[in-house]
C-alpha cells in the first residue's frame, strides 16, 4: 500500500502492510477503540515484497493477510503468486486495491476491476479500498469518488467492503457517508490510534510502517485487526468454504465437538483419541461410568476422562499397551471405523452390512483389526475414497473428516 506522509499533496511512502494473533489490544477509557476485544495481527503485501515464504510467515505467528489485487485498472503483478501461496500456507486472506481514480466514471470502473479479480478467489476479509492519493481534487469530488467506489464494490462483489485511511484523512477528508463502512486506520506510533470522529470504532489499526516478518525481505507494515475482519460461520472463521462445512454446523450445533478456541474450529487439525472418545461419550448422552478409567495416562481431571472410562468399561476402545490410552496419538481413519463398529455392537445397531473394498487402490494396507469394521463403514457410507481411489486407512483423521464420518453416522443409525 501507500500512505500520505502528513498532508495532501505533501508526497506518498511506498509500504506493505502485516497482519498477526495479537489479543487484549483494547483500548480502555477511549471512545474510538477497536471494533471487539479479540486482536488479530497480520500483513497486506503487494509486488513490493517479491518471493515471499509463506511458510515462514505462518509460522511466526501471522494469521490473516491482505494481498494487494490491483491498481488504477491494473492487476498486481504479484497478485496469483502471492495468493495461491498463502492459501497453500493456510493463512487468512483478504485483498485490498489501490484506487487512482479521478473521477466517478473511473471510481466505478476500478471497483468493477477489483471485483472481477475477486472472482474466483477464496476470501476470508472484507475487500479494502486503499484511495489515499488525491491530487488537485476537491474534498466533495474525493468523497463522491471514494463512495462510488465502496458502492460498486459492495454490489458487483455481493460483500461489504472497508475503508483504508490514516487518521488524517478519515478525521478531515472523509465524511459521514463513508462511516457507514468499517474502518482500518494508519497511525504510525501511539499504541492506540486517534479518534477520526465519524466512526465509532475501527476493525484494523496499522501502528508502524517498519516491522519485520520472517520470510519477507525488508521492511513490512504491522497491523491490529479485529476478529470482525473475518469471515465468521456459526462463530468460526476457518470453515466458510471447507467441504465439510455443513458436517461442522450440525456436530457443533449437536454440541459433538467445539472449536478449538471461541473463532477457530481448526478443520484441518489432526484428531486425537482424545478427542474421539469424547465425541462417542457425548453421542451417547455423556454417561457416567462405575469405575475409573483403567490407563495410567489418563489424568482424573481430564476433560476425557469420563469418556476414556466409560468407552473403556463397554469395550469400545482399547489401550495402546502398557496401561496406557495415549490421548494425544493421532487417530487414524481405520481406528474410527473400528470405534463406531464396537460402538454399534454395543449399542445393537446394524452390523452386518459389508461393503466391499476391492474398489481402493490400497485396501491391503487395512490392518486385520479393522478389515471388518471398515467394510461395514464403506457399506453405510460412513468412510468414503479420498482421491486416486484411496482408502487412506492409516492416515491421520482431521477433525473435518471426523465431523462428516460421525454426521453421517448419526443419520444412518440415529434418525
Amino acid at each position: 500500500m501507500k500512505k500520505l506522509t502528513a498532508f495532501i499533496g505533501q508526497g506518498v511512502l511506498a509500504v506493505c502492510c502485516s497482519l498477526i494473533i495479537i489479543m487484549g489490544c483494547s483500548s480502555p477509557g477511549l471512545a474510538f477503540g477497536p471494533s471487539s476485544e479479540t486482536i488479530l495481527d497480520g500483513i497486506d503485501i503487494s509486488a513490493w515484497q517479491g518471493e515471499i515464504d509463506f511458510a515462514a510467515v505462518k509460522s511466526s505467528g501471522v494469521d490473516i493477510v491482505y494481498i494487494k489485487a490491483g491498481q488504477g485498472g491494473r492487476q498486481d503483478s504479484m497478485l496469483e503468486t502471492n495468493y495461491q501461496k498463502a492459501l497453500d500456507a493456510g493463512l487468512n486472506i483478504g485483498f485490498y486495491y489501490y484506487v487512482t481514480a479521478c473521477t466517478t466514471q473511473e471510481a466505478a470502473a476500478q471497483a468493477n476491476n477489483f471485483a472481477q479479480i475477486l472472482q474466483g478467489k477464496a476470501t476470508d476479509s472484507p475487500p479494502a479500498m486503499d484511495f489515499e492519493s488525491f491530487g488537485n481534487l476537491s474534498s466533495q469530488e474525493i468523497n463522491e469518488i471514494a463512495l462510488t467506489f465502496m458502492e460498486t464494490l459492495a454490489a458487483a462483489s455481493g460483500r461489504t467492503p472497508i475503508i483504508y485511511s490514516d487518521l488524517y484523512n478519515a478525521r478531515d477528508i472523509f465524511d459521514e457517508r463513508l462511516a457507514q463502512y468499517p474502518l482500518w486506520i494508519a497511525e504510525y506510533g501511539p499504541s492506540s490510534p486517534g479518534d477520526p470522529g465519524k466512526w465509532a470504532s475501527w476493525v484494523g489499526f496499522q501502528y508502524s510502517s517498519s516491522g519485520s516478518v520472517p520470510g519477507i525481505n525488508g521492511q513490512v507494515d504491522m497491523d491490529k485487526f479485529t476478529a470482525d475482519i473475518l469471515t465468521k460461520v456459526d462463530g468460526f472463521v476457518d470453515i466458510a468454504g471447507c467441504w465439510a462445512e455443513a458436517d461442522i454446523i450440525f456436530m457443533v450445533k449437536e454440541k459433538l465437538m467445539e472449536g478449538t478456541s471461541p473463532l477457530f474450529f481448526s478443520p484441518q487439525l489432526p484428531l486425537n483419541r482424545a478427542m474421539l472418545v469424547t465425541i462417542l461419550w457425548r453421542l451417547d448422552g455423556q454417561p457416567s461410568a462405575s469405575t475409573a478409567a483403567p490407563f495410567n495416562d489418563v489424568n482424573s481431571d481430564a476433560y476425557y476422562a469420563e469418556a476414556a472410562a466409560w468407552a473403556a468399561e463397554n469395550h469400545i476402545i482399547a489401550g495402546t499397551g502398557s496401561d496406557l490410552f495415549s490421548p494425544q496419538l493421532n487417530a487414524t481413519r481405520e481406528q474410527i471405523a473400528a470405534v463406531l463398529y464396537r460402538y454399534s455392537t454395543y449399542k445393537g445397531y446394524d452390523t452386518n452390512a459389508s461393503g466391499s473394498l476391492s474398489a481402493f487402490a490400497d485396501a491391503g494396507q487395512v490392518a486385520e483389526y479393522a478389515l471388518a469394521p471398515l467394510q461395514w463403514a464403506v457399506g453405510h457410507q460412513l468412510i468414503r475414497g479420498e482421491a486416486d481411489s484411496l482408502l487412506a486407512p492409516q492416515a491421520t483423521a482431521t477433525r473435518a473428516e471426523t465431523a462428516a464420518i460421525f454426521h453421517r453416522f448419526w443419520v444412518a443409525f440415529t434418525q
